[in-house]
């Protein structure tokens, strides 16, 4: 019986060692610049905290709303998925102001392979990134969702400044932009090497009101702009 209990508690043992390695496995290496692994970096106790503006129009309603509150994305778990991939759970929480406490939001989680970054948003699996990354590259990013297709591309890879901090390497991933003289979609998200996500934007604007020259921004009737700025980066352990 007593050889018994510790051949148990040496295999529980093993198992628990083994899948901790497993959830390291990736952070654990030196990512190869070529490939782009380091504009999506996954890393428990990862901290980012954004800066978000929400603005929602309906002339017909006379409605012209604009909502800001900060949110904060926090890495906070790991686990095996079915294809034994490393699988970070992202808490998102959001508040008024600094002054405030900060409430859960919402879940969702990410991984990056060899091939992708994939991140799941409210239950659609988006991929986020193909790699190695480059300039024109492109890719359904609904590849692994029920949503219609749509194509992302790497529009460019520069410096960037936003919220007065400077960024040297930033990745412009455009994945919609479809303008005609009724309506405008454009969404666009950017990554910092070592860093991730530091600026998403989701415009979506309507105008049966066409007047020549004028642009869409300035006869708007219905629609809404989502902008998420980044604002500070942390670890767990660090005041918030």
């Amino acid at each position: 019986m007593i050889f018994l209990k510790k051949y148990l508690f040496r295999f529980f043992l093993l198992t628990v060692i083994l899948f901790t390695q497993a959830c390291k496995k990736e952070t654990t290496q030196i990512p190869k610049e070529e490939t782009g692994y380091q504009y999506f970096p996954l890393q428990n106790g990862k901290i980012l905290i954004y800066n978000i503006t929400e603005i929602s129009i309906d002339k017909a309603s006379d409605i012209n709303d604009t909502l800001q509150y900060q949110l904060k994305e926090e890495i906070d778990s790991c686990f095996l998925d079915d294809e034994q991939d490393s699988v970070w759970r992202i808490t998102r929480y959001w508040r008024s102001t600094e002054a405030d406490s900060w409430k859960v939001k919402s879940v969702w989680t990410a991984k990056r392979t060899a091939l992708n970054a994939q991140q799941v948003e409210e239950n659609h699996r988006y991929i986020k990134l193909v790699f190695p990354v480059k300039k024109g590259q492109e890719w359904d990013g609904n590849r692994y969702n029920n949503l219609d297709e749509e194509t992302y591309t790497v529009s460019d890879i520069s410096s960037e400044t936003i919220e007065s901090q400077q960024f040297d390497t930033v990745l412009t991933v455009v994945e919609k932009n479809e303008n005609t003289l009724v309506s405008k979609k454009y969404k666009v998200e950017q990554y910092a090497s070592g860093i991730g996500l530091i600026y998403r934007e989701n415009t979506d604007l309507y105008s049966q009101d066409v007047v020549s020259g004028l642009p869409i921004e300035q006869r708007i009737e219905r629609g809404s702009i989502f902008i998420q700025e980044i604002c500070s980066m942390q670890k767990r352990g660090m005041r918030q």
